[in-house]
C-alpha cells in the first residue's frame, strides 16, 4: 500500500519536473527567439539593467556606436557620453507620463564617411530593465533637406517673374480701353497672380519652419505683438467682422517673434476666411495654469471634427472649392503646426458645424517670462 501511494507520489513529482523543464526550454527558447530578432534589426538596440549597465546589445548598435563585447557590463553612458543622452537617461523614469516626442532625441555622430543622425529612445522593460533604441534617419533627413532645398529654390525662381506679370498687369489695367476684352480678363488674371504669390510666400515660410533648430529666439511681448496684429487686421478690406481681444494677461515669451506672429497671423486668417461677413472673432492671450495659451474663437461654419486629424497636413482642404475662393492656400495649418513644434506648444482644435471653431496654441511653462 505505502509503495503504491509513494510511488504515485513520485510519478507526480517526476511529472512536474519534466514539465518544469519543458517550460524552462520554452522560455529559453523564446528569450533566444527575440534575441534573434532583435539581432538582425536595422535599429541599434541597448539591453539595460537597473544600475543603467549594458546587459546585451545588437549588431546594428555594434555597427552605430563601435561597441565589443567588452562593453557589457559597463555603463551605457560610457558610450553614449551627449549630454542630452545622459539627461534623457536621467528622466527614463518618467517616460510612461510623457509624449513619444518628449522620450526622444536627436543624436548626430561624426563618422569617417560623413554624420550619421539618429533617433533615440529610452524605453521601460520588465520591472527594472530599460530598453535604448537608435534609428537611422540619416538618410530621411537628406531627402527631407532635398526636398526642402528644391521648394525654396523654385519658389525664389518663381517670385520674380510673378512679380513682373503683377506689374505688367496693372500698367495694363491703368492704360487699355474699359470695354475690352482685355480689361475683363485683366481682374482675373491679376488675381491668380496674387494667389500664386501667396503660395510661393506661404511655400518659402514653411520650408523656413521646417528646418532643423529654432535661431534667433528672444524674450517677445506678445501683448504688444497681438495689439499690433488686431490693428493691421482690421485694416483688410476682407475684413468685415467684430474682432476683439476677449482676455490677455501680461505675460512674455522666449522664442521667434517672426515666427509666432506668422502662426498667430494664419490662426487668424482662418477664421476670418471661414466666418460671414459680420461674424464674430474673439482673440485671448491667458493663463491656464502653469501654461499661457492663444487662442483664435470664431462663431462661423465650422466643420466636421472627423477632418482635425488630417488640417495640419499640406495642401488639405475641407471644401476644396470654398477655400480657393477665399484665398487661402492650404499651408496655413501646416506653418502653424511647425511653428508650435519649434516652441514645444500643443495646438489644440475644437469645432462645432455650423456655430464655430476654436483653435489654440497651448505655451509649456519654460517658455513663458511672467511679468505679473
Amino acid at each position: 500500500m505505502a509503495n503504491g501511494i509513494w510511488g504515485h507520489i513520485y510519478a507526480n513529482i517526476k511529472s512536474l519536473v519534466e514539465e518544469r523543464e519543458v517550460s524552462e526550454r520554452q522560455i529559453s527558447e523564446a528569450l533566444n527567439s527575440a534575441k534573434a530578432a532583435g539581432a538582425v534589426l536595422p535599429d541599434g538596440i541597448f539591453l539595460l539593467n537597473r544600475q543603467q549597465e549594458i546587459l546585451w546589445f545588437n549588431a546594428a548598435a555594434k555597427k552605430f556606436f563601435q561597441t565589443t563585447e567588452d562593453d557589457l557590463g559597463k555603463k551605457v553612458t560610457f558610450i553614449l557620453r551627449q549630454p542630452q543622452f545622459k539627461k534623457l537617461l536621467a528622466n527614463a523614469a518618467l517616460t510612461s507620463s510623457k509624449t513619444d516626442t518628449e522620450n526622444e532625441i536627436r543624436l548626430r555622430l561624426k563618422k569617417p564617411f560623413g554624420d550619421l543622425l539618429l533617433i533615440v529612445q529610452i524605453l521601460p522593460y520588465e520591472d527594472d530593465k530599460l530598453l535604448v533604441l537608435a534609428r537611422d534617419v540619416t538618410d530621411i533627413e537628406r531627402i527631407q533637406n532635398a526636398r526642402r532645398d528644391f521648394i525654396a529654390n523654385v519658389s525664389h525662381e518663381l517670385r520674380t517673374p510673378l512679380t513682373v506679370i503683377h506689374g505688367f498687369l496693372e500698367t495694363l489695367d491703368e492704360t487699355s480701353d474699359k470695354n475690352s476684352l482685355l480689361q475683363q480678363a485683366l481682374p482675373l488674371m491679376s488675381e491668380q497672380t496674387v494667389r500664386m504669390t501667396r503660395l510661393i510666400e506661404d511655400l518659402l515660410s514653411l520650408t523656413k519652419v521646417e528646418s532643423e533648430g529654432l535661431r534667433n529666439e528672444e524674450e517677445i511681448n506678445i501683448p504688444s505683438m497681438l495689439d499690433t496684429l488686431i490693428r493691421d487686421t482690421r485694416a483688410f478690406p476682407e475684413t468685415k467682422h467684430e474682432l476683439f481681444i476677449s482676455s490677455r494677461c501680461s505675460t512674455w515669451l522666449k522664442g521667434n517673434a517672426e515666427e509666432l506672429q506668422s502662426a498667430f497671423g494664419n490662426l487668424l486668417s482662418n477664421a476670418i476666411r471661414y466666418t460671414p461677413a459680420g461674424g464674430t472673432i474673439k482673440v485671448s492671450w491667458e493663463k491656464k495654469d502653469s501654461n499661457v495659451v492663444f487662442s483664435v474663437q470664431d462663431n462661423g461654419v465650422g466643420f466636421d471634427p472627423i477632418h482635425i486629424p488630417r488640417l495640419t497636413e499640406r495642401f488639405y482642404r475641407i471644401d476644396k472649392s470654398r477655400s480657393r475662393n477665399t484665398g487661402g492656400t492650404g499651408l496655413g495649418l501646416a506653418i502653424v503646426k511647425h511653428v508650435a513644434n519649434r516652441h514645444q506648444a500643443e495646438l489644440q482644435i475644437e469645432t462645432n458645424p455650423g456655430h464655430g471653431s476654436k483653435f489654440s496654441l497651448r505655451f509649456p511653462n519654460n517658455r513663458c517670462i511672467f511679468t505679473d
